[in-house]
């Protein structure tokens, strides 16, 4: 339920920020935002 809840709230706010991020920060966190979001829109 976490997982879901924190990929269900910050979807709309954090995906922009975490997509502007993910270019300049190719790291963990960019891969897995960007496969879960990428995915998911």
């Amino acid at each position: 339920m976490t997982a879901l809840d924190l990929l269900a709230r910050p979807r709309p706010g954090r995906l922009r920020r975490h997509r502007g991020r993910v270019l300049p920060d190719p790291q963990a966190p960019a891969g897995a935002g960007d496969g879960s979001g990428g995915g998911r829109s």
